[in-house]
């Protein structure tokens, strides 16, 4: 490997010694055909013009052979570098615009595969991702709907709800507004993904008579608690009602989206309005 290296690159630094060197190599050849054929009785003339006929097209062949050394795609592309380099020297105005335009170019790329990789190729923080699926109507959804839908559904194991608000955190450093994720007690469930600090919502939590609890997200806890490791049990002021910190989920970590900051349980009262009608 390392002789193939020297090889080429010799052949790019010193393209005139390779040319002389790949010229030689070829005469060569040709001259052993011409002596083979001259012994075997042709005259001088005749056996250097069938040595030639038999070994076709020297440019062609020569040609073939940088090639197959893979000299010729580097010098072609040294070259056009080269030229490149030579116009956008001439032109200054011009270069400044299409290193601009490049510049945009690769920057929306980047984007663009960070969305995808975000989106459709890295794996979804969730335990079997592939047993997941999402429902979503453009009607708002009742409690009395998912208790029904939930008691006798059969094609899935477990079915969890969620609805997406905007809260805000009360400190003694002032208010931060968040966005919470109202959801039934059983939404970390079935995602199967665990606390990295305390607990998430137990069965009855999205119930009447339930204490106010919240679960942070990374992100919640290191920016608006200083990472605090005593978080758990702590009472924090969302929407001006005091509710205990039972779980701080992992880094990485997010559901439906990564804006969201925090999670609530959802108040499921057959008593309430809400409960049995839309709004």
């Amino acid at each position: 490997m390392l002789s193939d290296f020297l090889f080429r690159l010799r052949a790019i630094f010193r393209p005139s010694l390779h040319e002389r060197e790949l010229g030689e190599e070829f005469g060569f050849h040709l001259e052993m055909e011409t002596r083979k054929l001259r012994a075997e009785g042709l005259s001088e003339e005749a056996a250097i013009r069938e040595a030639r006929r038999r070994f076709g097209n020297l440019t062609y062949e020569q040609e073939r052979t940088r090639d197959a050394w893979g000299i010729r795609m580097i010098r072609d592309a040294l070259s056009d570098a080269r030229l490149a380099l030579r116009q956008f020297a001439r032109r200054p105005g011009f270069t400044l615009l299409a290193v601009a335009t490049l510049a945009l170019g690769v920057g929306a790329t980047v984007a663009l595969f960070s969305v995808v990789r975000g989106l459709l190729l890295r794996p979804l923080p969730y335990a079997h991702e592939e047993q997941l699926q999402e429902f979503y109507a453009p009607y708002d959804w009742t409690g009395v709907e998912y208790d029904f839908v939930r008691e006798r559904i059969k094609a899935f194991e477990s079915l969890a709800t969620y609805s997406t608000d905007g809260v805000t955190l009360t400190t003694e450093a002032g208010s931060t507004l968040l966005l919470s994720n109202v959801v039934s007690a059983n939404l970390f469930d079935v995602l199967g993904v665990r606390p990295m600090l305390g607990r998430t919502f137990k069965e009855g939590e999205d119930r009447p008579g339930a204490e106010p609890v919240v679960v942070l997200g990374w992100g919640t806890w290191k920016q608006e608690f200083g990472g605090d490791p005593n978080i758990l049990g702590k009472r924090i002021v969302l929407a001006g009602v005091t509710n205990t910190v039972i779980g701080v989920m992992p880094r990485g970590f997010y559901f439906p989206s990564p804006d969201v900051r925090i999670w609530q349980p959802l108040s499921l009262d057959p008593a309430s309005n809400s409960y049995n009608h839309n709004g």
